[in-house]
Order: structure tokens, then sequence, then C-alpha cells
């Protein structure tokens, strides 16, 4: 294999990389679509929906797993966009010397809210 692109491969399972996260962003995103679009089937293939078929199909294993994977990849899918916002527009030259402050705060508020949603589906989802 070409060392460029093992490098690269290499350099995308760093936690801390730029090509991690962008990595993380695609494969989210490619998960949140695939559920998008099983949901999108289950209501135009379902001749009534009512109660007993909604919670048939998510009493079905492998939808709650799909679920929650799609929960958990909306969490880091929105923690790494509202990082990257909070990198680029809470900075110095627009908010002076609070700038460090309220950029952790922020992404304090962020992390808490990523881990509140995650744990609330859950709890949803398996009836924890």
């Amino acid at each position: 294999m070409n060392e460029k692109v093992v490098f690269k491969l290499t350099n995308a399972f760093k936690m801390s990389s730029g090509a991690s996260d962008w990595l993380i962003q695609r494969t989210s995103a490619v998960i949140l679509g695939s559920y998008f679009i099983t949901l999108t089937a289950f209501f135009l293939y379902s001749e009534e929906i009512n109660f007993a078929v909604w919670t048939g199909f998510f009493n079905n294993i492998f939808i709650k797993i799909f679920t929650m994977l799609a929960v958990l990849s909306a969490g880091l899918h929105g923690w790494i966009g509202m990082w990257a916002i909070g990198g680029d527009y809470l900075q110095e030259h627009h908010f002076g010397p609070i700038a460090g402050p309220i950029r952790r705060v922020y992404l304090g508020l962020c992390i808490l809210l990523a881990f509140a949603y995650v744990g609330f589906a859950a709890l949803i989802v398996w009836g924890i």
C-alpha cells in the first residue's frame, strides 16, 4: 500500500486530529442518513400507523440498536460541529480577553447537552 495512504489512515484514527473529526462527521452522516431512509421506508410501507405498529417496530432489537447508533452519531456529529463553531467564532478578536472563559462555558454546555441527549434517548429506547 502507498505510504501516504497508510500515513493518512493512521492519522485518521488519532482522537485529536482533524482527520478523525472528518471521519467521525462523515461516518455519522452516513448512519443518520441510513436511519432517516429506514424511518421513511417504515412510514411509506406501513398500511396503518398506530401505537401497536409503532411499538412493534421499536421493540425490534435491531431497530433499538440502530436508533441508539443514530442518536450517538447525532451527538458526535453535533459535538464536532459545535466545537468548530466555538473555535471559529468565540475568539479574542470578537470578545476580547473574556473569549476563553466564554468558549469554555459554551463547550461545557455543548458537552452537557450532548450527554443529556444520548442519556435521555437511552432511557426512552431501552426503558431503563
